[in-house]
């Protein structure tokens, strides 16, 4: 179970590096993929991380409305796991991109 876990984890990790590259096509690719994965797992941190990336996917894309809603899931998500840092490095990257 243990490494199950460590495989879910990593799922973010690529489509948060195709943003950095503003590869938006591999992005939403890697995360159509990782993120139902994710969802039936029912892993709450993952879904967290896997919303944030959508969101950031969503405003590059420029949809401020979609990006929205995946910042409120991520912040709910992270926010019932007591991830306080992560709500605000959300909250973060939000006022930054909308700047």
């Amino acid at each position: 179970v243990g490494w199950q876990q460590v495989e879910i984890y990593t799922l973010n990790w690529p489509a948060e590096i195709a943003l950095d590259q503003t590869d938006l096509e591999q992005a939403e690719r890697l995360l159509s993929q990782s993120l139902p994965i994710v969802q039936q797992q029912g892993d709450k941190r993952s879904i967290a991380f896997h919303a944030r990336s959508k969101a950031h996917l969503e405003h590059l894309r420029g949809d401020e409305l979609a990006a929205g809603r995946w910042v409120k899931v991520a912040i709910e998500y992270f926010t019932d796991l007591g991830m306080d840092s992560e709500v605000q490095e959300t909250q973060r990257r939000l006022e930054t991109s909308s700047r």
